[in-house]
């Protein structure tokens, strides 16, 4: 498996397989979003405030997830006021439970930390809520964040 970080030449694919993986979490497609999307991609991407994985091997992408980046107001917290949310993390059904999941979050989160966020939220779907919380994130008001830096660790999870 090769992981690689995504480029604007990217978009359209990156696109596709966000649409697809809001179809296997149950979503209808009631409206056409792919204008949507690649307008969401380019933007993120001319900003610099998306770092996107991609999983391949032989051609097909097997696994991708992302790391976006928002500045909050700074408080007790989160001094900085730099967040870095989780998003887009997808794994082909015929890739699933090999671990690429894991090996693209460890890649987002130390992304994270080099980018300065203090902290690490996502937004879980039904079916990615196990492998989060495996991972190390705890809900906390509806997200679930990451608290310490090693909590995905390879000794973490192979517990």
């Amino acid at each position: 498996m090769e992981y690689r970080k995504a480029t604007a030449e990217d978009i359209d694919l990156i696109s596709e397989i966000r649409r697809v993986q809001l179809i296997h979490e149950q979503a209808h497609e009631e409206i056409e979003i792919k204008k949507n999307l690649k307008t969401f991609f380019e933007k993120v991407f001319e900003e610099n405030r998306m770092i996107q994985i991609l999983a391949e091997e032989d051609g097909v992408t097997a696994a991708t997830g992302a790391v976006l980046f928002y500045d909050y107001p700074p408080g007790f917290s989160n001094p900085s006021g730099k967040v870095a949310y989780i998003a887009n993390m997808f794994t082909d059904p015929d890739y699933r439970r090999r671990g690429l999941a894991f090996e693209i979050m460890d890649m987002l989160v130390e992304e994270a930390r080099k980018g300065g966020a203090e902290e690490v939220r996502l937004l879980a779907s039904e079916p990615g809520r196990p492998v989060y919380e495996k991972y190390g994130f705890i809900k906390e008001e509806g997200w679930y964040i990451l608290k310490e830096r090693t909590a995905g660790s390879r000794a973490m999870r192979d517990r």
